[in-house]
Parts: structure tokens; sequence; C-alpha cells
């Protein structure tokens, strides 16, 4: 796992509201196929679009990125509690850890769907959140 995601793996599975919810399931990227949607409650994030901010003296040692935070759950309700600890331990958040210094993390965005399970009723829920994050390495 590169450093920025080490770093949110361990801001989510230390914020109490977030690991009442999910304990350790915490994952990078995505759902392992064999799990389909795994067990639930759980997260799963991934970092896009990071890049190096430039200066008048060229890159500098601040990078931004995206983060992508998806909740999954059984039912809406359990969806949108994570949702809604997962928010108030990321947005606004200023840290440092795992050699990363996040300057701070931004919710940009929410979208909300569900998803259909093969063989089995009721849908699984899910949603996404985006951050606007601005860290340097350490």
């Amino acid at each position: 796992m590169a450093v920025l995601e080490t770093h949110v793996r361990t801001r989510l599975t230390a914020a109490a509201a977030v690991a009442a919810i999910v304990g350790r399931r915490v994952r990078p990227l995505r759902l392992a196929q064999a799990e389909g949607v795994g067990p639930r409650p759980c997260l799963v994030f991934s970092v896009g679009d990071d890049e190096v901010r430039m200066t008048m003296a060229g890159p500098g040692a601040h990078r931004k990125a995206e983060l992508e935070v998806t909740s999954y759950a059984d039912t809406h309700d359990a969806c949108a509690a994570l949702a809604r600890a997962v928010k108030a331990a990321l947005h606004g958040y200023a840290g440092t850890a795992d050699g990363v210094k996040v300057a701070v993390a931004i919710f940009a965005g929410e979208s909300a769907t569900e998803e259909a399970r093969a063989g089995q009723e009721g849908p699984v829920y899910v949603r996404t959140q985006v951050y606007r994050v601005l860290y340097r390495e350490v």
C-alpha cells in the first residue's frame, strides 16, 4: 500500500465511530472478488488524481489527491450511519501518521446507490464519498 493509503486506513480504523461500525473491515481499492461484497458493514477506499503541487520554483513538497471512500451495509440506515461516521472522521481532518502529513481533507460530495445481490433477497446499500486531500510525505 502506498503511504497515503496507509495513512487513510490508519485514520479510519482509529476513528472510534467508524471502528464501532466496521471494526477493521477497511480495505484499499476494492473488495476481493471471492468475497462478493464481503462481510458488511465495511469500507473500501482508493486514491486517484494524485499529483505534485507546482510552485513558481517548480515541484513543491505537497501533493493533492482525490480520495474515494465507499461504505457498504445491508440496510439504508446502517449505510447512512457509516457514511456519517466517515465524514466526521475525514472532513476537515489534518494530522500526521505513517510517514504522511495531511494538511487538510475536504469533503467534496457523496452518491448513494443500491446493488442487487445474486441469489439473495434485498440489496446491498452503497454510499461513495469523495474528499480532496492536500498532503506531503514526512
